[in-house]
């Protein structure tokens, strides 16, 4: 062979040497996007997913491990198949309201497909109720119910655990789960998501929680109770606490949103004002605010001037304030997704 044939076959071979090999193009291939890609888009914060999927989902039977009277339901929505391509999304579980004597899933559907829209698997959850207000339930009945409900709310959050863990056919990240609620269903997710065995410091309420099961409750399998239900953040809309000490540095951070003039459940501290009887105090979102801000819990307030109850949720008089304050609410999730 003469030396300059030898020198060009030398150089066509380093030519292709060098080449990215055409069977393999990873711009082609797809990819769940990094979580700073993510975060840099509209997602969390923006309804960038019209169509969606809705299902129906039995996480606990009754009189199993405990005395429901009833099985307990969500209603989940997640953006439509072939809209999404991310394989971990955040799941947010909404609680309705109603004193613990009324209210259903389908009142917090807004809030899920609101959710859902944004980008996480979202969820309407049934909880335990009172069966009957007669004869009229004194303090000590409406403490235990609240503390059921909890215990419900906790094995819904467990069931997205375990269903992650099982398959994961809805594509969540275990490890993202908020939790929020109205008025009843607010206090609901406040006592699922920051009361620890540690807050329960006197006898009357330690026993109303080792009957129901102790703090992590009964509700749901034996499979269900084996997982964990932390979670990594609070809505509370309109809701309370039964004591201040119940927040501690160690709780989730807690978004808040009360009206000023909430002649229901106080925006401040005092009894509630429902159709029973309560002759015990709650603490209100300002009163938790300024509790998360003397023990350095992350915490924001949207304070409604001269809003009721129930009426910055759901009247034309608020629409742009309830837009607004939604806007702050997911921002503030979004912070706690992206950090």
């Amino acid at each position: 062979m003469k030396l300059n044939h030898l020198f060009t076959l030398v150089a066509t071979l380093l030519m292709f040497s060098c080449a990215e090999d055409p069977m393999v193009a990873p711009q082609d291939m797809e990819q769940e996007p990094e979580i700073e890609t993510i975060c840099d888009t509209e997602r969390y914060i923006s309804p960038i997913f019209e169509e969606l999927d809705s299902m129906t989902v039995m996480y606990a039977e009754k009189n199993q491990q405990t005395a429901h009277p009833n099985d307990l339901f969500m209603d989940v929505y997640m953006p439509a198949v072939g809209t999404d391509t991310l394989n971990k999304r955040p799941v947010m579980i909404w609680a309705f309201g109603g004193a613990f004597i009324a209210g259903d899933r389908e009142q917090t559907h807004f809030l899920a497909r609101k959710s859902a829209k944004l980008g996480y698997v979202s969820a309407s959850i049934d909880y335990r109720i009172l069966a009957s207000i007669f004869p009229l339930p004194d303090s000590t009945i409406m403490i235990n119910t609240a503390v059921k409900a909890a215990a419900d709310m906790k094995a819904a959050i467990r069931h997205f655990k375990m269903s992650a863990d099982l398959g994961n056919d809805m594509n969540i990240d275990p490890d993202q789960i908020y939790i929020g609620g109205l008025s009843a269903g607010a206090l609901t997710a406040l006592m699922a998501g920051a009361v620890d065995d540690s807050d329960i410091d006197n006898d009357f309420l330690r026993s109303v929680i080792d009957n129901n099961g102790g703090i992590a409750g009964n509700t749901g399998s034996t499979e269900n109770q084996s997982y964990d239900y932390t979670v990594k953040g609070i809505v509370n809309l309109s809701g309370a606490v039964y004591k201040l000490d119940f927040l501690d540095p160690t709780d989730p951070p807690i978004f808040s949103v009360h009206g000023d003039a909430d002649e229901v459940v106080q925006y401040t501290v005092g009894m509630p004002n429902v159709l029973i009887p309560i002759n015990f105090d709650l603490y209100g979102s300002k009163a938790i605010f300024d509790r998360c801000q003397e023990i350095g819990l992350k915490n924001d307030l949207v304070t409604v001037e001269g809003g009721g109850h129930t009426n910055i949720y759901s009247s034309a008089e608020y629409a742009q304030t309830r837009e607004e304050f939604f806007a702050q609410a997911y921002q503030f999730l979004k912070e706690q997704i992206c950090k």
